[in-house]
């Protein structure tokens, strides 16, 4: 079922999946890097992938550009 999902969306949807994938992955890597180095944030993923509005609108307005 995924994959049909997958094969169906926009290339513009696919390359939107890929950038967030590489977020959360950068953000897990901060996130371990706080850590080593004696960091206590209970939820250092999330705030660090958590968008500001300021980011929001940013994001939002980049899309538009998208075809």
């Amino acid at each position: 079922m995924l994959e049909l999902e997958w094969q169906n969306m926009l290339h513009s949807q696919r390359n939107r999946v890929y950038r967030e994938r590489e977020r959360f992955e950068m953000a897990r890597s901060i996130a371990a890097i706080l850590r080593e180095n004696g960091g206590n944030y209970d939820d250092d993923v999330s705030a660090i992938t958590t968008p500001t509005s300021n980011t929001a609108q940013a994001s939002q307005n980049g899309n538009r550009n998208i075809h």
